[in-house]
């Protein structure tokens, strides 16, 4: 008899945030700042939408994902599928979010932070 493989917890946390279409902060190894929503993602990389614009960020360079609420993987999901089925433990019923106003798509660029890293300054020898 075969059973279901549980997906990978990077997955299941992203698939979350594209399908509630969450609002979050990324900021990538670099110290940049990108702001928007995930709207697609595979082994290597994401799309984040901001503004209607897309950006595609390699996750080699991520360094933290920031959602703008709570993630709850083993809710249901909204296609009636249980995403956290294999885990063992009571569980919060899922009793659905906000509903999300529609967005006019602006062509604005998207907002960039660049947070610029110190060097440690050394004693000179001598």
């Amino acid at each position: 008899m075969a059973t279901a493989k549980a997906k990978p917890l990077q997955q299941q946390f992203l698939d979350h945030l594209e399908d509630r279409e969450v609002e979050l902060v990324v900021f990538l190894s670099s110290g940049v700042k990108l702001q928007g929503r995930v709207v697609g993602h595979d082994q290597y990389c994401l799309v984040i939408e901001h503004r209607g614009l897309q950006q595609l960020v390699y996750k080699h360079a991520l360094a933290t994902v920031l959602p703008a609420q709570p993630v709850n993987l083993w809710e249901q999901d909204p296609r009636g599928n249980a995403e956290g089925a294999a885990s063992p433990g009571p569980r919060a019923p899922y009793t659905g979010g906000p509903a999300a106003e529609p967005r006019q798509p602006s062509r604005a660029a998207p907002e960039v932070v660049v947070v610029r890293r110190r060097s440690p300054r050394l004693p000179p020898r001598g």
